[in-house]
């Protein structure tokens, strides 16, 4: 074999290179021209980029993005405080009430008729003088409004300050006159129309026995002639189970009011079905949330009294919360509501062993009280500022850094709400 090549094709044995020398060489080799190949392809479109472009442009679409996430993250949060309205969805309509007590509150209904969201806004002006107004979802423009209020505690403080006030400078100024206290009006009873008292009519409400647990009470309602007069007893029938301190301390209280079906257990609980998204996920044209037509009188079976609308909610679930909360602003001649309510005509409900039995009326719907949070934690947070800065003041006569680390505890309470606020959304 050796014979055959020349001595041109046989290497030299002196210039062969170190074998150990492979292993140090040949990386080192490869990396940097790996290296040198990436950067001279990077360089181009690095200087197309940076060098190329009219750099005002790129900072304004990056100053751009920034306020549109700022935008995005603060409506989010208003949203969840109750500041801003959410969006309109397809097919509803938004109706907006102001009461003469000051709140703010809207309510989404879906009409099945038209004209049926007009006919609930004049009965809702009539009921209790509030200024309504209507708007439909729209593609082109948005239909969200900012809701900036006072929180109710802080109104509620405000009333009873004001008409303490009122009542001291009125007593001062003015002759003592007669008290009228024996000419205030009664609600009527039974005694005053003895044909309703052949019918037992009986009132099924859902209400929460726990944060996750609910049961069902059945009120005899016949005696009851007008609106005032239902919320009035569910007012009190409402408070008489919960106790008022322990309500606020919770940081709950009753945000909606729906017209429900729900199932009564054996047990005594109350299984809700909530139209959303029992009734919607078929066909929102066919809803079960109220009785339907052969169960309602004039039919044969009818178990139930009370009349059909032309939107869904019959009544808004919010404008039904808010008149609980102030029933002396419904007129007493209004029965618009009253009418509206399923009524039971043939008893009490009562749960079969077989199978729950099931049963329409009223859904209340408690919430977590974002007033009430928000009041403590800002309570919570000035409060202990304050007390670090006097404290920090005082003990190391350092009245500029105590307060600098004030303002770093609001800061970082503020950011602390937010996470709160948006945890409870």
């Amino acid at each position: 074999m050796i014979a055959f090549c020349s001595q041109d094709s046989v290497p030299a044995l002196d210039n062969q290179p170190d074998v150990g020398t492979y292993p140090k060489r040949i990386p080192e080799r490869l990396d940097t021209s790996t290296w040198r190949a990436w950067q001279h392809d990077a360089e181009p479109l690095v200087h197309g980029i940076f060098l190329r472009s009219d750099t005002m442009l790129l900072a304004k679409a990056a100053l751009f993005l920034l306020v549109d996430a700022a935008f995005l993250l603060t409506d989010n949060w208003f949203t969840a405080v109750g500041c801003l309205e959410p969006p309109v969805e397809l097919g509803r309509t938004r109706i907006r009430c102001q009461c003469q007590c000051g709140d703010k509150y809207f309510d989404d209904v879906l009409e099945h008729r038209e004209g049926g969201g007009a006919a609930l806004t004049r009965e809702m002006h009539l009921s209790t003088g509030a200024d309504i107004t209507m708007a439909s979802y729209s593609p082109q423009s948005s239909t969200q409004r900012y809701t900036f209020r006072y929180p109710s505690w802080m109104r509620v403080v405000y009333r009873k300050v004001f008409s303490r006030l009122a009542g001291l400078y009125q007593r001062s100024s003015s002759l003592p006159h007669h008290n009228d206290n024996n000419t205030v009006s009664k609600t009527p009873d039974g005694s005053a129309s003895p044909t309703l008292k052949q019918n037992t009519h009986h009132l099924m409400s859902s209400v929460h026995h726990s944060r996750d647990h609910t049961v069902l009470l059945q009120d005899q309602i016949e005696t009851i002639m007008n609106d005032r007069a239902l919320f009035d007893f569910l007012k009190q029938r409402l408070s008489r189970r919960r106790n008022r301190i322990l309500l606020a301390l919770s940081c709950r209280s009753i945000e909606s009011v729906f017209f429900t079906k729900f199932r009564l257990l054996i047990c005594g609980s109350a299984e809700v079905r909530h139209h959303n998204p029992c009734c919607t996920s078929t066909n929102p044209k066919i809803c079960e949330c109220i009785p339907p037509a052969s169960k309602i009188e004039p039919a044969s079976n009818a178990e139930y009294r009370c009349i059909r609308t032309d939107t869904w909610p019959p009544v808004g679930p919010r404008y039904l919360a808010h008149i609980l909360k102030c029933p002396k602003r419904i007129d007493e001649r209004q029965t618009w509501i009253l009418n509206l309510v399923p009524k039971r005509t043939c008893g009490e409900l009562g749960g079969g062993t077989d199978e729950p039995a099931e049963g329409w009326g009223l859904y209340f719907e408690e919430g977590w009280d974002v007033d009430i949070i928000l009041g403590i934690i800002i309570f919570m947070i000035v409060l202990g500022s304050l007390m670090f800065g006097v404290c920090w003041t005082v003990f190391e006569s350092d009245i500029q850094g105590a307060f600098g680390v004030s303002g770093y505890m609001i800061t970082a309470g503020g950011v602390l709400m937010a996470f709160v606020v948006r945890r409870m959304a």
